[in-house]
């Protein structure tokens, strides 16, 4: 073969060369550039909270502790209170008392006082009222009023029927139906013993 001869079949062979290293040099590009994602590993550490709106996921732990619960502290004892401010005057509605509607009894340091009042939208007009120094109750108990054995708690005033809170004195004893007798009981007893009063309730 001649020397013309291999230089033609030379000179054909060099496009060939030269799109074999463009397609081999692109493969190559491709593969470092990462074309295809990796998968990533998940990040270490603790969790980290979600961005502010979002809610935690299920099961995933409040960072920092519990969450807060969000419950409103603990109303105080009215009991505990009645003896904690002796001087605060606490005041118990009571059952009607001979239809008289606004009825209330109320004691502070000094006195356990009452009032019989009728109320309407036009017309308030008090019927009984009256008073017990703490220092001469002499005891506290709570009774069952029966009808048609009712005492008077003023003239001509009759206690309601049905539970009721007898305060006694040396003359005797003042019945006062409120709607909480249990209650009622022992805050004044509370409220006597924080004073250093000799009463109990019985």
């Amino acid at each position: 073969m001649s020397v013309t001869v291999w230089i033609w079949v030379l000179v054909g062979l060099v496009p060939v060369v030269v799109v074999v290293a463009v397609l081999v040099t692109r493969h190559s590009h491709r593969s470092r550039s990462g074309s295809h994602p990796r998968h990533m590993p998940p990040p270490s550490g603790p969790p980290q909270p979600p961005p502010a709106g979002q809610p935690f996921p299920a099961g995933r732990p409040f960072p920092g502790g519990q969450p807060p619960t969000g419950q409103p502290p603990a109303a105080p004892d009215p009991v505990s209170m009645a003896a904690a401010a002796p001087a605060m005057p606490l005041e118990h509605p009571m059952q009607s008392y001979d239809g008289l509607r606004d009825c209330r009894v109320s004691f502070d340091d000094r006195a356990l006082r009452w009032s019989l009042r009728a109320s309407s939208r036009m017309i308030r007009f008090t019927m009984g009222t009256g008073e017990i120094r703490l220092s001469q109750i002499t005891g506290i108990r709570i009774v069952d009023i029966q009808k048609g054995a009712q005492p008077q708690l003023n003239p001509n005033i009759q206690v309601p029927p049905g539970p009721a809170v007898a305060v006694a004195t040396p003359q005797g004893e003042a019945c006062f139906a409120v709607e909480n007798p249990q209650l009622f009981a022992a805050q004044l007893d509370a409220r006597l013993r924080a004073l250093g009063l000799p009463a109990w309730i019985r």
